[in-house]
């Protein structure tokens, strides 16, 4: 078995194998920084070739040290999939990666059709998922607030997979505490050589970093989509940004991607037309976003007006 250790979760520690459907948390778990314990989620701490299908969680979920934590999800590995399923507490891990829907992604996992709206903070942090490995985010949205201390991005901290089709509002900031780089984006912290950010939305209203690195230099970066990226294979690409965002940092470089990101008024960020035609005119083409009322077509714009929301809320 892959995944090894102590697993906490709302619903059920470790989930190897399993379909967990329909299921919801509303208490907080606190862990303290044991010797052993893996990782922990408001429904279920580890994920094995399972899936979570519309489950949700409203209890702040949080551990004192490190480990991966998740709103959802602790950790998920090999073709785990989340889906339809999304959380309202807050989510705190000190030293690892957290998410607001689920701590680490590994190998070949999905988090699609979901939302998160609590704030979440760690060491690489992110509104749905704090490290993305060779795993998928898409059509996901988040509303909270993302801290980190190494990497913060709306989606996602780390991306060494994809993330595609999702939006986040929620304000970003990275600041070290220690002798360190600190990395925050809309959408995305840090994307490595494997990751891709294509077809997101930025609408964070601030981005911000600071920090100062073993040489005494200052080393917080902050970017409108991706602040930090490697440039060896990896896509960023056709994503819109909010243009009253305000971006601030302590370091600016240009090698990053601190205005990426095609400028788009708030008026427009509440039109479908944004995100769903496929040319705007704009010379980036457009998101293509599915409109509907079914997991292929999972979009809908919110009765009154606003940015778009799934179609099962």
């Amino acid at each position: 078995m892959p995944l090894f250790g102590s697993y906490v979760g709302g619903i059920a520690g470790h989930a190897p194998y399993s379909e967990i459907t329909g299921s919801y948390n509303t208490g907080n778990i606190n862990v303290y920084d044991e010797p052993g314990i893996s990782s922990i989620g408001g429904i279920v701490g580890g994920l094995f070739e399972s899936t979570v299908i519309k489950n949700f969680n409203s209890g702040d979920i949080s551990i004192e040290g490190g480990r991966a934590t998740g709103g959802i999800v602790g950790r998920m590995m090999d073709n785990s999939t989340v889906t339809s399923s999304f959380n309202t507490g807050n989510v705190t891990a000190g030293n690892w990666a957290a998410g607001g829907i689920v701590g680490n992604m590994d190998y070949n996992s999905t988090v699609t059709n979901s939302y998160n709206t609590g704030n979440v903070t760690g060491y690489e942090a992110g509104g749905i998922a704090g490290y993305v490995w060779e795993s998928t985010v898409t059509n996901s949205y988040n509303t909270g607030n993302v801290t980190a201390v190494y990497a913060a991005g709306g989606i996602a901290g780390v991306v060494a997979g994809a993330v595609t089709n999702s939006y986040s509002t929620g304000n970003i900031n990275a600041s070290a505490d220690r002798p360190l780089f600190a990395f925050a984006g809309g959408i995305a912290g840090l994307a490595s050589r494997t990751g891709t950010v294509t077809n997101c939305v930025a609408i964070n209203e601030k981005i911000s970093s600071s920090a100062v690195n073993y040489n005494g230099d200052a080393a917080g970066y902050a970017g409108r989509v991706v602040v930090r990226s490697y440039e060896v294979g990896e896509i960023i690409s056709n994503n819109f940004a909010l243009n009253a965002m305000t971006v601030s940092s302590n370091a600016t470089s240009a090698n990053l991607r601190e205005n990426s990101g095609v400028d788009k008024t708030d008026a427009q960020l509440r039109q479908q037309s944004t995100y769903s035609d496929a040319i705007l005119g704009d010379g980036n083409g457009g998101l293509g976003w599915k409109f509907g009322n079914d997991d292929d077509n999972p979009w809908k714009m919110p009765t009154g007006g606003g940015y778009p929301i799934l179609y099962w809320q």
